[in-house]
């Protein structure tokens, strides 16, 4: 559930006990995650510090040129893979990325393009993709 900070201090209730997965992220900062065990009536306090992260960017289209408006872009983190549709203008836009190594791949229908993207800390790296 997305919340807003306030000076860098957030709180989130919850009703039910159980396992949870908390997420920050923030512009220009790579994504972190810690996972918590929370009993009835229980407060933690989770601090995180967050990273310089980088961005993969980029245009798809097709092998006349035009634009590509529906399909969607995934990337591999760890064991997880994350994904996002194409915008309607052929672009994409993965944010909040670790520095290191990542395998990229854009799915339209049936078709499938992988490519192998450095990501640099603060950086954004510009990758497009021409679907044949």
């Amino acid at each position: 559930m997305p919340h807003p900070f306030t000076e860098g201090v957030y709180a989130i209730a919850v009703t039910d006990p159980g396992t949870y997965r908390l997420e920050v992220k923030g512009a220009g900062y790579a994504k972190a995650s810690q996972e918590l065990q929370l009993a009835l009536g229980q407060a933690q306090r989770r601090d995180f510090t967050l990273a310089p992260g980088g961005t993969i960017k980029g245009k798809v289209t097709d092998a006349g040129g035009r634009t590509v408006e529906e399909g969607d872009v995934f990337y591999q983190d760890g064991n997880t893979s994350f994904g996002i549709p194409l915008d309607r203008d052929g672009s994409y836009r993965l944010e909040g990325l670790a520095p290191g190594n990542y395998k990229v791949k854009l799915l339209v229908g049936n078709k499938e393009v992988v490519r192998q993207v450095q990501v640099e800390a603060g950086k954004e790296t510009l990758q497009d993709f021409t679907l044949r």
